[in-house]
């Protein structure tokens, strides 16, 4: 009964609720252990009926301990991971999706939680190469090349079954349909950016609709070939269509060098016209202002400017006339002067009044010099006493 009294002082030194004794303080590591130790020991039946302990049974426990402990560390330990540059872990609990960690240091539960790592930085590539119809309904071998990685690690790998598969089928429905679209010759020549285009893009929309974790980087259209059996007559076309475009080439240069010219003298000449017609302009406008300032004045005095202008009319018509007629009105009869026999005589008289005056000069420095003049001299007779006296005909009514 002692014993028992013992254990019930003790107890009634003890905390109910965190069994510890409120005689003493927090407890040390060493307790702990022995009290965990204790405890193994009565729950495996290590205990005898007077309270007393084997050395035999204590070592058992405290061996069972350790090793339970040094499971713990090992568990402990299992459950760090580390996720490398370039990748991402996806976190299962029970085989579910949990998280998504990024590279690093991380720690998880094992048993309880699981990851799997994914390289979300490496490029994939996927070649695919077969003969497809036109829209002409000729035939064309076509080899593309697909790039992507992957970018979401928990799509990819529960969204689909096989996403690489999923890719594959992807790839050969959008360049089936897009080759289907077209003609043979774009496709083999000018098209063949746009075949490009086109698949890549259906090949996103593709992927995006079903969210297989995948994004496209790029699309490579290596080859676009026509079957073998008509290898020659298209390289016959492809020809024909260098020539085609350097013939094209030649008349760019050509129309580079003409078309400058052509603008320039159409500048030029638009200039000029442009010029002319200030010029025109301007002159009509100096011709107009004597008539502006000529009626001015006719608005003064009509009569004397009527009368003033028509003498200045016929002072301008009659100036250069060649032709006199002067009308008699007491005997009604008309007097002609022949204006232009009468210029046509005078002019003969000064040409010898003119030939006299040099004879006269010859003459006198003849006699200046003393030489005598010879008989045969047009000079023989007194040049004073020759004269000349213009006949005037006249005709007309007296």
């Amino acid at each position: 009964m002692a014993f028992d009294n013992k254990d019930n002082k003790d107890n009634k030194d003890k905390d109910p609720w965190t069994d510890k004794n409120r005689n003493q303080g927090p407890p040390e590591i060493d307790e702990l252990f022995r009290k965990l130790n204790n405890k193994l020991k009565g729950a495996m039946g290590g205990g005898n009926s007077s309270g007393t302990k084997s050395s035999g049974e204590g070592g058992f426990g405290i061996i069972f301990g350790l090793i339970f402990i040094a499971l713990i560390i090992v568990w402990f330990l299992t459950g760090i991971y580390i996720v490398s540059p370039g990748e991402q872990g996806v976190v299962l609990r029970f085989g579910k999706y949990e998280r998504t960690v990024d590279p690093g240091i991380h720690w998880l539960p094992r048993i309880v939680e699981s990851v799997r790592l994914v390289d979300v930085k490496h490029i994939y590539h996927y070649s695919y190469q077969s003969e497809m119809l036109t829209k002409d309904e000729n035939i064309v071998s076509v080899k593309l090349t697909v790039l992507y990685r992957i970018n979401k690690p928990n799509d990819f790998l529960f969204n689909v079954a096989n996403p690489s598969t999923s890719l594959e089928q992807a790839t050969k429905s959008a360049l089936r349909q897009i080759v289907g679209r077209m003609n043979l010759g774009p496709i083999l020549t000018t098209g063949r950016e746009e075949v490009r285009t086109q698949t890549e893009s259906q090949l996103k929309k593709i992927l995006s609709r079903y969210n297989t974790g995948i994004i496209i980087t790029d699309v490579a259209l290596q080859e676009t070939n026509p079957p073998e059996q008509v290898v020659e007559a298209f390289d016959d076309a492809v020809k024909a269509r260098e020539d085609a475009q350097r013939y094209v080439n030649r008349a760019e240069a050509y129309r580079s060098v003409v078309v400058p010219k052509a603008n320039g003298q159409e500048s030029r000449i638009l200039a000029s016209a442009k010029a002319f017609r200030e010029r025109i302009i301007l002159q009509a406008k100096g011709d107009v202002e004597p008539f502006l300032a000529e009626y001015s004045v006719y608005k003064q005095a009509p009569a004397v400017t009527k009368h003033r202008l028509y003498y200045q009319a016929m002072q301008q018509t009659l100036e250069d006339s060649n032709k006199v007629v002067m009308d008699n009105k007491q005997d009604k009869s008309n007097f002609y002067m022949p204006m232009p026999q009468l210029m046509q005589q005078q002019k003969a008289v000064e040409d010898e009044h003119s030939e006299l005056s040099a004879s006269k000069e010859i003459a006198k420095s003849a006699i200046e010099s003393g030489e005598q003049l010879t008989a045969n001299s047009e000079l023989s007779g007194p040049i004073n006493q020759r004269s000349v006296r213009p006949t005037y005909p006249v005709r007309g009514n007296f």
